[in-house]
């Protein structure tokens, strides 16, 4: 259990659940919830790693395409430069922004680019915000916090 970031967790409430109002029981059954809310904020690691899933190859490759991709619109497109540059560096983009989505499709259909992004890429990659995750997950806290584990903490505040 990794207690520092779950000691942060509680302490901060990052997706305003009310678990300060909770029990510890409720909090830690709140926190493993799987869903999908709010934003999916993803930088070129999170993406790479979300699409491991399929399989080392198919990740190396989607996410080498997204970027070459995102490199030959840049110059003509400010938005386009910005998300770029937000998955080079460490910022991240929303999965669940409308946005978003609509720039895969174009970026994929955009037959002009001269790496173009697969319809198959976007599809994978705008397949990753149905994914579900609980709050542990997303904060990237090892272990499924219990109880008493949330009670511990909490005595530290």
């Amino acid at each position: 259990m990794d207690f520092p970031k779950l000691f942060a967790a509680v302490r901060d409430d990052p997706y305003s659940r009310g678990w300060g109002s909770m029990t510890d029981a409720e909090v830690a059954a709140d926190g493993s919830i799987k869903r999908n809310d709010g934003d999916l904020e993803v930088g070129y690691v999170e993406l790479a790693a979300l699409l491991l899933d399929a399989d080392a190859e198919t990740a190396r490759d989607t996410t080498t395409r997204l970027l070459e991709s995102l490199d030959a619109k840049e110059g003509s497109d400010a938005l386009i430069k910005w998300i770029a540059d937000s998955l080079r560096g460490s910022a991240t983009i929303n999965l669940n922004s409308p946005l978003v989505t609509t720039i895969l499709d174009e970026l994929a259909a955009d037959a002009d680019a001269s790496v173009t992004l697969t319809s198959d890429d976007a599809t994978r990659i705008k397949a990753l915000k149905e994914n579900l995750w609980s709050d542990w997950e997303r904060l990237e806290i090892n272990g499924l916090p219990h109880e008493k584990d949330i009670a511990r903490v909490r005595g530290w505040i």
